[in-house]
């Protein structure tokens, strides 16, 4: 089954672009590109989980995957604000993480479809906690439209993965 249009959201997506360089933003931003709770993680998190449950629900497995295909598109388009705010958009954490690259260690490797789950709806809360914070801090209108536009997506990636588990408990 194919969620994708349930998995994003039908509203455009803003230009990726920024007023002017500033490479602190570009440090901020950092962590949400390949922190231990960035899209780096998500993707790689939601792909283990899809092979992991696809041969006990083919229906769960294909929603984790056309998610993390969603993160993906978050991934290009932080990593090209970093860029645009002058930074170097490699796969590590900020300043505030002591620069760590990213690590496999950062993936919730569980087996079973409930503790996966529960890691997932985990992950969607921080990120949007973590674009929330970073929202208010950088000052610039256009990284602004695009980091409240993800948000919008995690937060119907929270309510997929909420309702999976629902339906995984139900059933």
């Amino acid at each position: 089954m194919n969620h994708t249009n349930k998995t994003r959201l039908t509203s455009p997506y803003p230009p990726v672009k920024v007023e002017s360089p500033n490479i602190m933003y570009a440090e901020i931003l950092m962590d949400d590109y390949a922190g231990i709770a960035g899209e780096l993680t998500a993707i790689t998190q939601y792909l283990y989980h899809h092979l992991e449950s696809e041969k006990v629900s083919p229906l769960t497995s294909a929603l984790f995957k056309e998610i993390a295909l969603v993160e993906m598109h978050h991934l290009d388009m932080v990593g090209r604000l970093i860029m645009e705010f002058g930074g170097n958009p490699t796969y590590r954490g900020s300043f505030g993480n002591n620069f760590a690259y990213w690590s496999g260690s950062f993936v919730n490797y569980s087996q079973s479809i409930r503790e996966q789950l529960i890691a997932d709806i985990q992950a969607e809360k921080t990120a949007i906690e973590n674009y929330q914070r970073h929202a208010a801090i950088i000052d610039d209108p256009y990284a602004r439209a695009v980091l409240y536009r993800i948000i919008e997506d995690e937060e119907l990636h929270l309510k997929l993965f909420r309702d999976a588990l629902k339906n995984l408990r139900e059933g």
